[in-house]
């Protein structure tokens, strides 16, 4: 267990913008803000993405600088070992291990789900009816976790970590398949994560959709995330949906004991948020 620390939770403010030139690089360098990537783009121009704290006083500058381009501009908010360690309950977010097959004109939904409440204006309504589809057997290494792309709630494991973090806790699994052949990959899970449960979500942001009516909140957060209700398993999903435009997925909390199950195995892969207490 770490020493009890002061919280360090950071709103961390990120912007991604194309330069035309190096000069225009350097007005920002000259300003003391570091890159934390910056491309040259074979056509000319760079790519670079900034990211400072939300109440950093460069920003004022930075804006300045930016004018009326246009840019990818997002917050997420980021906790230290304290914030994490004192937590009831953590939303896990893995990295990603490509698509889900067949991926072109998203044919992963039917091949994947039961379609029937689904609705595409919304994303609202998938209930998963088959395995996920594999280009192939995915590079995954004991201890490691992965997501899918356009999949956000729903992890994958090897068998081994399986058996070894998740299976003592009851925690049930489904196979993965490669796509062309339906052959299982006996290497590679999926976790099984049928319990729901609902979020302190009053007052927070959300939008209806004019299709289904169905609610789906914004899935930034500004801080601790919205507390679970009434938990009663180590992982779960929130019984609302989240997203934007005809994205929508479940948030997927883990409990305290199995985060910290999770660092004595040293899992490698995920990122973890604080709820509120």
């Amino acid at each position: 267990m770490p020493c009890a620390v002061l919280s360090t939770m950071k709103i961390m403010r990120h912007i991604g913008l194309r330069l035309d030139s190096e000069e225009e690089r350097t007005k920002f360098l000259d300003m003391g803000v570091n890159f934390t990537s910056d491309t040259k783009m074979p056509g000319g121009g760079i790519l670079a993405n900034i990211d400072l704290a939300e109440d950093d006083p460069r920003w004022r500058g930075i804006e300045l600088l930016l004018g009326g381009r246009r840019t990818l501009d997002c917050v997420a908010s980021t906790f230290s070992s304290a914030d994490l360690y004192a937590a009831k309950f953590l939303r896990i977010v893995a990295k990603s291990g490509g698509y889900p097959q067949p991926e072109n004109k998203n044919g992963y939904l039917s091949a994947t789900y039961d379609l029937a409440d689904y609705c595409p204006r919304c994303g609202i309504g998938r209930k998963q009816a088959g395995p996920f589809r594999f280009k192939g057997p995915p590079a995954l290494r004991d201890n490691s976790i992965l997501q899918l792309n356009w999949i956000f709630d729903e992890c994958f494991v090897t068998h081994t970590t399986w058996e070894a973090v998740f299976k003592r806790l009851g925690i049930e699994k489904r196979p993965a398949v490669m796509h062309r052949s339906g052959v299982e990959i006996g290497s590679l899970v999926q976790l099984d994560i049928p319990q729901v449960c609902d979020l302190k979500l009053e007052g927070a942001s959300h939008v209806e959709c004019p299709f289904c009516r169905r609610k789906k909140y914004s899935p930034v957060f500004r801080g601790f995330l919205p507390a679970p209700v009434a938990p009663n398993t180590p992982i779960f999903k929130s019984s609302q949906s989240f997203g934007a435009g005809a994205l929508a997925f479940k948030l997927i909390i883990v409990s305290a004991d199995l985060y910290r199950r999770f660092k004595e195995v040293g899992l490698k892969g995920a990122e973890f948020y604080a709820c509120a207490k």
